[in-house]
């Protein structure tokens, strides 16, 4: 049966909903929230509800129902799909579609895109400008060309600029009606000592589950925001896929998302009918799979998607910039043309003394840069040209760490790795010693930590 697209042309949402049932017995743990416990509530008419799952816990849900676990890759239906993947050292480390804040995440914003920066690809397709407004048509061809999963589950570009941002298109939320309480509990077993303090031993605890007469999960489509991106896109087969993929989604939710939580294992995926419009007929999982993959040819042979579909970008944390404290009355440097923006200076203050930060990949000969910077200050010259020749070694393992020697304190720092930066060896140019005697010191025990060592010096 094909999809009546013609039935939703005048409607604003598409309203569904399917009445739910445990899988077995009667119980159910719905979800719980920090300080509050299960998300209880009171009708007018004094009906006990209850709300078993959240519009956020729903969303989250439905933006991972068509993710192939096992393969980590689309269901084979939707591969041609555009997303965004992002790889490590040439290995798979995330993507746009597992992402918590999809394509505005760190990891994809701050990858790169062959030498360039994937933030500044995408700044150039969004046609950004601080000064102006938003291209609003460029953000839709953009989000719909690298990800058409963020045109459904909505984007915010902050990282770029936060005026970037689209709605969420799809939503729901499980309520149950006339709920009672049904108190239950457990023990944490210590089986070697039991009498332990502090939750180390035996441990029992309370947990609270429910009966219902009816439960009930609800979705919303959002149509009149999904023909506005149709306009935009100047495609019939655009706006039909995102129709088509936000119902497979709510499908495939009913038919294996349904496993909410140990003790809530719910059925009732054959019960989903459209309440508004209500003479919509839902298409079958196997239609809306048919439908997608017939629509998703449709828009890449029309140029609509990234060619090739998956952007493969590359994260890697950043390299730590040379910082030198400069002597006391230092003045400013004089930052080469090609340089502005990319070295700071920060004054002195009474805490702190002046200092200069420069990005390790500035391109400079060191001397030459050193005599750039304070072309009429010796002093300054001297110390920064002692940190631009200095060997830092990268370190990105968290379980290396060096054994300075106090004799080498001066001639050696080391900072551990953060989220966004390596870790870092500093060594002083003139530290006096060959790279194996080096290595050694630094890594008794550690032949990994060597070898660092030893291919930096060598």
């Amino acid at each position: 049966m094909p999809i009546d697209y013609a039935a939703l042309q005048t409607t604003p949402r598409l309203l569904m909903e399917a009445r739910l049932r445990p899988l077995q017995g009667d119980r159910f743990q719905p979800t719980g929230f920090p300080d509050l416990g299960p998300g209880r509530y009171t009708l007018p008419d004094g009906t006990e509800m209850l709300a078993v799952e959240a519009h956020q816990s729903v969303a989250n849900r439905l933006e991972i129902t068509c993710w192939d676990e096992g393969d980590d890759d689309l269901i084979p239906e939707l591969r041609g799909l555009p997303f965004i993947l992002v790889k490590m050292d040439g290995r798979k480390l995330t993507n746009s579609i597992l992402e918590a804040h999809r394509i505005n995440s760190e990891y994809i914003i701050g990858s790169k895109l062959g030498e360039e920066r994937f933030k500044k690809v995408l700044a150039d397709e969004l046609n950004h400008s601080k000064r102006l407004p938003i291209d609003r048509a460029a953000l839709i061809r953009t989000l719909f060309k690298r990800d058409p999963n963020s045109l459904i589950h909505g984007a915010f570009l902050e990282e770029i600029d936060g005026r970037y941002r689209v709605t969420r298109s799809v939503s729901g939320f499980i309520d149950a009606s006339h709920v009672k309480p049904v108190q239950t509990g457990g023990v944490k077993v210590n089986r070697v000592e039991p009498g332990l303090k502090g939750g180390k031993g035996n441990v029992p605890y309370p947990r609270t589950e429910f009966v219902a007469a009816e439960i009930k999960v609800f979705f919303n489509i959002d149509l009149a925001l999904l023909r506005t991106y149709g306009k935009v896109l100047a495609n019939a087969d655009a706006v039909n896929l995102l129709i088509s993929l936000a119902l497979l989604k709510v499908r495939r939710f009913l038919s294996s998302g349904l496993r909410l939580r140990t003790a809530c294992d719910l059925g009732g995926a054959d019960t989903l009918r459209a309440t508004d419009p209500e003479n919509f007929t839902m298409p079958s999982e196997q239609e809306l799979l048919d439908e997608c993959k017939r629509l998703i040819t449709n828009c890449a042979q029309a140029q609509l998607f990234a060619d090739p579909a998956i952007t493969e970008v590359e994260w890697s944390r950043e390299a730590r910039p040379i910082v030198a404290e400069l002597p006391a009355g230092s003045p400013e440097p004089k930052i080469p043309d090609d340089l502005e923006g990319r070295i700071t200076y920060k004054r002195e203050t009474d805490k702190k003394p002046a200092s200069v930060e420069i990005p390790q990949d500035h391109g400079w000969e060191s001397t030459e840069l050193a005599e750039a910077l304070f072309p009429d200050h010796e002093e300054a010259r001297k110390v920064l040209l002692a940190e631009l020749s200095a060997t830092r070694v990268a370190v990105r393992d968290e379980d290396i760490k060096p054994k300075i020697p106090k004799a080498l304190k001066e001639k050696i720092r080391w900072s551990k790795p953060t989220k966004n930066q390596d870790g870092e060896i500093w060594i002083a140019a003139d530290i006096g010693m060959d790279a194996g005697e080096l290595a050694e010191k630094l890594f008794p025990d550690d032949e990994t930590g060597q070898n660092l060592i030893r291919e930096a010096l060598q």
